[in-house]
């Protein structure tokens, strides 16, 4: 299933799961440069290593007025782009739209 997915919204604790299985891809061949080094200055990235693979969405406005996510009460959510994601730009752009930039 995971050759379908391009862009992955979970937990922090699913999110976690997965990176000890290395399933996602490094940031930093997916989004600009800058806006990885601002994510990280912000505190808001996940790491395989020091590799970065996940971005904190707590603060999107279009996920937490509309969602809610219904695993472990106080969980951050997390996004990340699956390894063998076809559309990367796309997920990226998504990425961005939920991110307000």
């Amino acid at each position: 299933m995971s050759g379908s997915l391009d862009f992955v919204v979970s937990g922090q604790d699913v999110i976690e799961r997965y990176i000890a299985q290395d399933w996602f891809d490094d940031l930093r061949t997916i989004l600009d440069p800058d806006l990885v080094k601002s994510l990280d200055g912000e505190g808001k990235l996940l790491y395989a290593g020091n590799v970065p693979v996940a971005v904190c969405v707590d603060d999107s406005s279009l996920l937490t007025s509309n969602y809610t996510y219904k695993g472990k009460e106080g969980v951050s959510l997390y996004a990340a782009f699956p390894a063998n994601s076809q559309r990367r730009e796309l997920a990226a752009k998504f990425l961005l739209f939920l991110m307000g930039k």
